[in-house]
């Protein structure tokens, strides 16, 4: 197995907490405010010009994590 495929078999963060933790310390760090769980995302990060991006912490990317993320914005 290549170098690169292990390196996207084997998560990075031991959980999604761990990811979302480190997610919020480097989001805080540049100047987000930083809101969990908020509607279908596992965190609202809101910029301080107002700007909102929604975040889907997962540890490994399938074709389920894309449908979650494209019916999360789809409109209601």
């Amino acid at each position: 197995m290549s170098r690169r495929r292990r390196a996207l078999a084997v998560p990075k963060y031991a959980s999604e907490a761990a990811l979302c933790a480190a997610f919020v310390t480097a989001a805080r760090a540049a100047g987000y405010a930083v809101h969990p769980e908020v509607s279908d995302w596992d965190l609202l990060l809101v910029s301080p010009q107002g700007f909102q991006v929604g975040v889907q912490a997962k540890l490994r990317a399938s074709v389920e994590v894309l449908d979650q993320a494209i019916t999360s914005t789809a409109p209601r």
